[in-house]
């Protein structure tokens, strides 16, 4: 199921949020986060929201091959960095 590059950056952000609310307000789910993304996210109970986005990325677009891990990656990492050292 394709979506909307507006509609893929909400569903991101609102994931987003989701996390680093709980990182902030709960010390061992910041660690969490930083050591094990998944079982955070698992954790957290948007295991099936993640899931659904990815699956929502474009797999090939015009007959060329779209990097998976391409901008979600880039943001997962700021994402990261931020819990890491602004948290």
């Amino acid at each position: 199921m394709a979506v909307s590059p507006e509609e893929f950056d909400q569903r991101q952000r609102a994931i987003n949020e989701q996390l680093l609310e709980r990182a902030t307000s709960d010390p061992s789910f910041k660690r969490k986060l930083i050591d094990d993304p998944d079982a955070a996210v698992r954790e957290a109970g948007l295991e099936d929201e993640a899931q659904q986005l990815q699956e929502a990325l474009p797999k090939r677009e015009a007959g060329m091959e779209v990097d998976p891990h391409g901008f979600t990656w880039y943001r997962l990492c700021l994402l990261w960095s931020y819990i890491r050292y602004c948290l």
